[in-house]
């Protein structure tokens, strides 16, 4: 773990992120509630990655609408993010395995996506 500035990590994503949402005609908004800490400890790499997939996957499963992504500190300790999207879901049974190693949900609607996001 190391000392990370957290609103860089964001300015560092964000131009990766509007991009695919624009390809796409999205609406993206990123917002913060209240104050948040210049620097947390944790892993950059790790975070950077978590944070750039699950933004990728809320564009690529939306095909209208809008991308909310929101930080803010659940308690002293614990900076939260929640990524809201207007896309397919995932239903609610199948939310769990999203979170497991290798983790993947098939979806039964059509997917007009081709290729990947990486």
């Amino acid at each position: 773990m190391n000392k990370v500035n957290l609103r860089g990590v964001f300015h560092r994503l964000l131009p990766f992120i509007q991009l695919k949402s624009q390809l796409k005609n999205l609406s993206l908004t990123v917002k913060f509630d209240g104050e948040i800490p210049k620097v947390v400890y944790t892993d950059k790499r790790r975070l950077m990655q978590v944070l750039l997939n699950l933004s990728y996957n809320a564009i690529k499963y939306t095909f209208k609408g809008e991308v909310v992504i929101r930080g803010w500190m659940k308690d002293p300790t614990t900076f939260a993010v929640e990524i809201n999207d207007t896309g397919i879901g995932i239903e609610p049974h199948l939310l769990e395995s999203v979170f497991s190693m290798f983790g993947l949900v098939e979806k039964k609607a059509v997917c007009h996506e081709t290729g990947t996001f990486s």
